[in-house]
């Protein structure tokens, strides 16, 4: 289970042959929080190869860079995806949320089992187990393993208000002062938009 990426050692050891030692504390911030098996501080070894190659760059989100999350992102846009959305609203706060993880997912169930979303964030590394909850054969706590990930959930929903709300910064702006200075008609204009 400790060959699916980078154990602590392993991290503190590459960083310190390439002088880079002191950068530990965010790379653990950044990239650690994987478990496989009974294994836990996992590191992401695309992530740590890449910020030691391009650390004058400073931290950056590398490994969601290696594939597309559009199927993520279109169940999270979906109008009925008010728990997926509640969901990860939690998980950006830090916390767990308990989940059904089914190991034999295939891709023409997702679009029946919306619930299959959980299976697959957490096979693709999104989301990191926490413990299995007692009780419940399938169900398991689990939390954003890292930094680098609660980023791309923020982007995601950043994305969702953008696009699928159309919200903008400055109609919410008018808006707002529309209302603190009595000017009822804009007020009710940017309210509809």
């Amino acid at each position: 289970s400790d060959k699916f990426g980078f154990t602590k050692e392993e991290v503190q050891k590459l960083l310190a042959y390439h002088d880079l030692a002191q950068d530990y504390p965010n790379v653990e911030k950044w990239y650690d929080g994987y478990q496989f098996g009974n294994q836990s501080g996992i590191y992401n070894p695309w992530s740590i190869a890449n910020y030691i190659a391009q650390h004058q760059d400073g931290f950056n989100t590398f490994w969601v860079n290696t594939s597309s999350d559009d199927l993520i992102k279109k169940r999270i846009r979906e109008k009925e995806a008010t728990e997926v959305r509640s969901s990860v609203e939690r998980l950006l706060k830090g916390e767990s949320v308990i989940k059904y993880i089914n190991q034999n997912i295939t891709f023409s169930d997702f679009e029946e089992d919306r619930e299959l979303l959980w299976s697959l964030l957490t096979f693709c590394g999104y989301l990191s187990p926490v413990q299995q909850v007692i009780g419940a054969e399938k169900a398991h706590s689990l939390r954003i393993p890292n930094y680098e990930i609660r980023l791309l959930f923020k982007q995601i929903i950043i994305e969702w208000f953008k696009k699928e709300l159309k919200v903008r910064q400055t109609t919410l702006r008018n808006m707002a002062n529309s209302l603190r200075h009595n000017r009822l008609k804009d007020f009710e204009k940017y309210f509809k938009k």
